[in-house]
């Protein structure tokens, strides 16, 4: 296990989920039944295949829900471990006056440039829905333009209420940083306690209960890192166990997150149960769960998640999971309908848009994390030193 600030195959597990969601929105304009089954007269390719993609346990790959489900496991995670590895208050005090800043400098950025799409937008989106039959991308579009309610959304709403409303995927952000806070809270208030499980259960259990099921998702990641007072060359037959839990994990994690078209059941038909169907983002929590735990426990998954071209999907995913509705909803639309307009041809069509997402994507992810999302992480480490860290520490 890394000593490091960073985790690199874990940030390649965070990169590989950001570009999955990519995927999974882009999909979403295109082929909508692929997510949401439904009538098959909205399937576009041929034999129907994005319900037969819908109904099985494959559409793992691409469902959006996992894919953040494994952003709040990881950021438990990797927000303590500092802590763990280091268990001083000044860590947590740090931490906690630095995630404000750290989410809501990259977040501005992404709404106003949203905002300045959509006011220049040129009718993409109706003219792409009325051939698509994307209802998710019609609604992705505000129905008050005005400024006085885009600057709502940028001052407080997206931040601290769980919208969104310009960007669709920032909808994350608040729970992102109430769930930090709660990170950061709950390691202070058990500082020097030794059977810090019970509090931890017990805030988790309030927390799912009596606010948000997706909370738990953070005190999950905060003990996670009990594992790594585990030797991996202690555990007993490693590669079975790190075998079942992925398998079980995504096998979770494919788990249907609209259900259910009586006429076209998915493979998951036998778990019909009321519990089950109206909890499917508990099962994808806890499917995340066992996917990062089981590359924990795996030298071979840490090997591949760690090559180059995870490490830089990583460093452009934060960047990349906020701008890409935007890229979406003009480059995306823009090439499709171009294509579709030369060609006659609806697949070759989504597939040429594809690339051009894929592309535009990285180089304006990259931008941004370069000139936006760095910076902005050096501005709150800046204001915690000059504003909250002790003076004494401050000097040495």
């Amino acid at each position: 296990m890394e000593t490091g600030k960073k985790i690199k195959y874990l940030e390649g597990i965070r990169g590989v989920a950001a570009i999955l969601v990519v995927l999974h929105h882009f999909l979403l304009a295109f082929f909508p039944a692929y997510y949401f089954g439904g009538d098959p007269k909205t399937a576009h390719l041929p034999h129907q295949l994005e319900l037969l993609y819908w109904q099985n346990p494959l559409s793992v790959i691409t469902n959006g829900e996992f894919m953040v489900a494994l952003f709040f496991v990881l950021s438990g995670y990797v927000l303590s471990r500092s802590y763990f590895q280091k268990p001083e208050l000044e860590t947590l005090v740090s931490g906690a006056s630095r995630r404000f800043l750290r989410l809501y400098i990259p977040l501005a950025f992404a709404l106003i440039l949203a905002f300045i799409v959509l006011r220049c937008s040129f009718g993409l989106i109706p003219k792409t829905v009325s051939i698509t039959n994307s209802n998710w991308l019609s609604e992705t579009v505000p129905g008050d333009h005005s400024i006085k309610t885009f600057l709502s959304h940028l001052l407080y709403l997206t931040m601290f209420n769980i919208d969104g409303t310009y960007v669709t995927s920032t909808w994350t952000i608040s729970i992102e940083f109430y769930g930090s806070i709660m990170v950061f809270a709950l390691l202070a208030l058990t500082h020097r306690t030794r059977a810090k499980w019970i509090p931890f259960i017990t805030t988790g259990l309030v927390a799912y209960f009596g606010f948000n099921d997706v909370y738990i998702a953070f005190i999950i990641g905060i003990c996670l890192n009990y594992l790594e007072r585990i030797p991996l060359d202690s555990i007993k037959l490693r590669w079975l166990w790190v075998s079942l839990l992925l398998i079980i994990g995504l096998f979770m994690g494919g788990f249907p997150t609209w259900q259910w078209n009586p006429e076209r059941e998915t493979f998951y038909h036998f778990a019909t149960a009321p519990w089950l169907v109206n909890n499917s983002r508990t099962i994808h929590l806890l499917g995340a769960a066992l996917v990062i735990i089981a590359a924990m426990l795996s030298k071979t998954f840490q090997k591949i998640f760690s090559g180059k071209l995870f490490i830089f999907l990583g460093d452009i995913s934060f960047s990349a999971y906020l701008i890409h509705p935007v890229i979406i909803a003009t480059i995306s639309l823009w090439v499709f309908l171009t294509m579709l307009n030369a060609t006659h041809h609806y697949s070759l069509s989504v597939f040429i848009s594809l690339l051009a997402t894929i592309v535009a994507t990285s180089i304006v992810a990259k931008l941004m994390t370069v000139f936006i999302d760095k910076p902005g992480v050096r501005f709150s480490k800046y204001v915690y030193t000059r504003f909250f860290k002790p003076k004494e520490e401050a000097s040495a």
